[in-house]
C-alpha cells in the first residue's frame, strides 16, 4: 500500500523470497556493515549463494515501506488491458528483433533490417492512436538495466528508439520522419558493442584517450552499418549525429546546423534515458528533475526547443511513471499528461483504491517529486541544471557528485515557465 514520505518502519525480506533477476531499492550489507548488494544492481545466483554460505536466512530493513502493490501496475492499469499488451507485445518484438540484428553484427554477418523497419512502423500506430499509452508502456521498461552488455544496448536502444518515435508523432512528424527517428535510434549505438570495457565503473572518464574514442562512437557505428544492405544516406546521417547538440557543443563535430530531425529528436531523448536509465554505472536521476535539466538546457538552445516541449507535451513535467507527492502528503503515479496544462497530469494513489484523479479538476496539487525512499535515484540541485548532467564524457563537480552518491542538497523547481521561455 501506498505509505506518505515521512511513514518509518521495519520490514523483514526472508532471503527466500529474494528472485534472480529482481531488483532492490537499497544497498544489502551485512552484520559489520560491509555492502553485500548494491540497490539497483539485479540480484544474481552469486549473491544467494553468499548469503547461503554467510547462514543470512532473512534481512531487517528499516525506512520508507515499499509500495507492496506493483506501482508499475498502479500505472498500467489505467489503460486500456488490451491496448497495453499490444503496446507490450510490439516492444518485446522490437526489442527481439534489434537483438537478433546485433547478433548478426558481432559475428560480421548482415542482420533483417527489414523486420527493423516493420516494427518501428507497427508501434508508430499505436503510439498514433494512445500517446499517453505508448509512454506509461515506455515507462514501465525503464528498469534497472540487464548485467549482460549486448541486453543493456538492445533494451536501452529500443526505449530510446520508441520513445522518439512517440515524441515524433507528438510533433506532428511524417511517418518517413518517425520511421527515421525509430531506425535511428534502434542502431546508433552498436559501436557500444566493440567496447565493453566502457562498461566497467568509471571507464568513460578514466583518461583522455578513452573519452576521445567515446566521442567517435557514433560514426564507429555508421561505419559498422555502411556496408550493410537497407541503410541509404539519411540513416547513416541521423547516427553520426544523435550526439550533436542543438548549439553546436555536441560531438564528434560540434555541429549547430544542418542536424536532420530524427537526430534532434533522439538528442533530446537519450538525454532524458542517460539520466534516468544510463548505460554505464552512475546514479540515476530523478525522472521529473531529468526533464527539468532538459527544460533547463532547451532554454539555453543546448537541445531544439520543439523536441522538448514535445516531450513536455506528452510526459508532463512530472513524467509518466514517476511518484510525485501531493500536497495532503499522500504518494502518487503519474499515469497520463494533460496536453493543456503540463503541471496537472492525472494521477493515481499508489494503492489504487481511489482511482485516476484528474489534477486539473482536483483542489490537490503536487508539491514534488518523490524518491519512495529509493537510494538508487537522486535529486537535482538547482545550482547543477546548467550542468551537462545527461554527458558520460564529460567530468564535471555536479557529475562526480551523483557518481559518488553524494549529490549536492537542494530541490528543483519544476516550472512550465522553463520550457515555455525555450
Amino acid at each position: 500500500m501506498g505509505k506518505t514520505t515521512d511513514f518509518q518502519e521495519t520490514w523483514v525480506i526472508e532471503t527466500a523470497d529474494l528472485v534472480i533477476g529482481s531488483t532492490l531499492s537499497f544497498d544489502l550489507n551485512d552484520a559489520k556493515g560491509a555492502v553485500l548488494h548494491k540497490s539497483g544492481a539485479p540480484i544474481s545466483r552469486r549473491l544467494l549463494d553468499l548469503l547461503e554460505k554467510k547462514g543470512i536466512r532473512s534481512v531487517t530493513v528499516k525506512g520508507h515501506q515499499p509500495v507492496s502493490d506493483d506501482f508499475q501496475s498502479v500505472l498500467l492499469s489505467h489503460y486500456d488491458s488490451a491496448k497495453m499488451d499490444r503496446l507490450d507485445q510490439v516492444f518485446a518484438e522490437c526489442e527481439a528483433s534489434l537483438r537478433r540484428f546485433l547478433q548478426c553484427l558481432q559475428q560480421k554477418r548482415m542482420g533483417d533490417t527489414a523486420d527493423l523497419v516493420l516494427q518501428v512502423d507497427q508501434f508508430m500506430a499505436q503510439a498514433k492512436k494512445d500517446s499517453s499509452a505508448a509512454f506509461a508502456m515506455l515507462s514501465s521498461r525503464i528498469q534497472a538495466s540487464p548485467p549482460e552488455i549486448i541486453d543493456r544496448i538492445t533494451s536501452r536502444s529500443t526505449t530510446l528508439a520508441l520513445m522518439g518515435v512517440t515524441t515524433g508523432v507528438l510533433m506532428g512528424l511524417s511517418r518517413e520522419d518517425c520511421g527515421l527517428v525509430g531506425i535511428t535510434g534502434l542502431l546508433h549505438d552498436c559501436s557500444l558493442l566493440l567496447h565493453p570495457e566502457w562498461f566497467r565503473n568509471g571507464a568513460i572518464i578514466a583518461n583522455p584517450k578513452v573519452i576521445e574514442k567515446f566521442r567517435n562512437h557514433p560514426i564507429e557505428s555508421m561505419e559498422l552499418l555502411k556496408e550493410i544492405d537497407g541503410f541509404d544516406a539519411e540513416v547513416l546521417t541521423a547516427i553520426a549525429q544523435v550526439h550533436e547538440q542543438f548549439d553546436g557543443s555536441g560531438f564528434p563535430h560540434g555541429l549547430s546546423s544542418g542536424v536532420p530531425i530524427a537526430a534532434r529528436v533522439l538528442n533530446a531523448a537519450d538525454a532524458y534515458l542517460n539520466l534516468v536509465l544510463p548505460l554505464f554505472p552512475t546514479k540515476r536521476i530523478v525522472p521529473a528533475d531529468a526533464l527539468a535539466v532538459l527544460c533547463h538546457n532547451a532554454a539555453k538552445r543546448r537541445f531544439d526547443p520543439k523536441v522538448v516541449r514535445s516531450l513536455i507535451r506528452g510526459m508532463s513535467i512530472y513524467p509518466i511513471g514517476s511518484i510525485v507527492e501531493l500536497d495532503d502528503q499522500s504518494e502518487a503515479i503519474v499515469v497520463s499528461s494533460n496536453s493543456t496544462n503540463a503541471m496537472e497530469p492525472t494521477v493515481r494513489h499508489l494503492n489504487a483504491e481511489n482511482g485516476a484523479m484528474d489534477l486539473s479538476k482536483s483542489p490537490r496539487i503536487i508539491v514534488g517529486p518523490s524518491t519512495r525512499g529509493d537510494a538508487s535515484v537522486v535529486r537535482v540541485a538547482r545550482s547543477s541544471l546548467n550542468e551537462s548532467l545527461w554527458r558520460y564524457d564529460l567530468e564535471t563537480d555536479a557529475i562526480s557528485s551523483l557518481r559518488e552518491g553524494r549529490p549536492e542538497a537542494g530541490e528543483v523547481e519544476l516550472a512550465c515557465t522553463i520550457a515555455a521561455s525555450s
